[in-house]
């Protein structure tokens, strides 16, 4: 479906001369891995039905859900430093292709799709807890963790019900606190800058 869709050709898995893959960087058992794994199984439509057909070409949706999920395992909350994360970590390199969006793209895509990401943080989550994972970089996965629409066919308990609720109000706490994290960068520093450029002179 995506060869269809009005966004830019990814692919992290690209063959390079030297090394040749760019996860040969990675250890096998690095977080990344899962990540990248993890969002490629999740339902991307919500994101699909957004993407305007005409225009510049946007930046995947699974490149950008792979940065913020990441983003949120290691607690990063800065668009602009996942932009500087895109040039000097290899996973972050490794889970955007070597592609790099700038913090206001980045922080763009959060800031229109919120209700998307917790959504889709929440079915990472799910996945993990079913490879019998409890802990996703900072993040602890309870044993418990559901999602109470996964079968229409079952009662769930209030004690389940309220266990998804606390967890997509974390999630959403994240989210939201990465918006309160940008707008206060963007009166620190201004809505095109950075913050660490290099003085004119010595750039």
């Amino acid at each position: 479906m995506s060869s269809t869709l009005n966004v830019r050709y990814y692919n992290n898995k690209e063959i390079l001369l030297f090394p040749p893959s760019i996860s040969d960087f990675l250890p096998k058992d690095d977080l990344a891995h899962v990540v990248d794994e993890a969002v490629e199984e999740i339902n991307l439509t919500p994101y699909y039905r957004k993407l305007s057909p005409v225009g510049n070409p946007s930046y995947h949706p699974v490149m950008m859900i792979k940065l913020w999920f990441y983003a949120y395992a290691t607690g990063t909350y800065s668009s602009r430093k996942i932009e500087n994360k895109l040039y000097q970590d290899i996973a972050f390199i490794y889970l955007a292709g070597m592609q790099k969006p700038d913090f206001k793209a980045i922080s763009e895509f959060r800031r229109k799709n919120i209700k998307e990401l917790r959504d889709s943080f929440i079915d990472i989550l799910q996945i993990c807890h079913r490879l019998g994972m409890t802990k996703l970089g900072e993040i602890s996965i309870d044993s418990k963790i559901m999602k109470a629409n996964a079968n229409a066919g079952r009662t769930y308990s209030k004690e389940e019900i309220d266990e998804e609720r606390e967890i997509m109000e974390k999630v959403l706490k994240y989210l939201e606190e990465a918006n309160r994290v940008d707008d206060e960068e963007d009166r620190k520093f201004g809505t095109d800058r950075r913050g660490n450029e290099l003085p004119e002179g010595i750039s």
